[in-house]
């Protein structure tokens, strides 16, 4: 399951795909893994704030009924643009720790990435 703003939506090579979903899956394929990869769900927001992943999840989440092993977790890069203006460090913290823990709460055995935020400019 792909959780994330820009970059899982493909922003800014490949919006026509998965942005780094279909690369992923490519490369899970090859060896040494050979793994076979199905996204069983994904929730990508271009520009997406830690804050709106927070409040957006209780609701995808419900929707979702197939636990998925993993999650990929992508958020964070519109708030270091400051694109909603300025997020304190307190603030994005306890959005990402409530996002989380509605996760968690939701899959219990699905392991969790997070990944850096990172801004392209």
């Amino acid at each position: 399951m792909a959780i994330g703003d820009s970059k899982t939506i493909g922003y800014p090579d490949s919006l026509a795909t998965n942005g780094y979903r279909d690369l992923l899956v490519e490369n899970m394929a090859e060896p040494p893994t050979s793994v076979l990869v199905d996204f069983i769900g994904s929730h990508a927001v271009d520009a997406l704030t830690m804050a709106q992943a927070a409040a957006q999840l209780r609701a995808f989440v419900a929707a979702h009924s197939v636990a998925p092993d993993w999650i990929l977790f992508s958020v964070g890069s519109a708030d270091i643009a400051g694109v909603n203006g300025p997020v304190t460090e307190a603030a994005w913290t306890a959005n990402l720790g409530s996002a989380l823990d509605t996760l968690h709460a939701a899959y219990p055995a699905a392991q969790i990435r997070v990944m850096r935020p990172l801004f392209i400019n």
